[in-house]
């Protein structure tokens, strides 16, 4: 069963700040043809796993 990513602002289910498109749209305007590869060479469901990853670590930071 595939995980879907939610990135509704303020939703309590949302497990992302970005969708995939978001954040392939990133990866190609702000980093280097090699970076960008690497990210584009992932599978669907190893992007989706590393987008909810950096969701759950940003959450655990002390922000004021």
């Amino acid at each position: 069963m595939a995980i879907a990513l939610d990135a509704t602002q303020s939703s309590s289910d949302a497990n992302t700040y970005v969708t995939q498109v978001e954040a392939d749209d990133y990866f190609a305007a702000h980093f280097s043809l090699a970076k960008t590869s690497v990210w584009a060479g992932l599978e669907s469901h190893q992007k989706v796993t590393l987008l909810r990853l950096a969701c759950s670590i940003i959450e655990t930071l002390p922000f004021h």
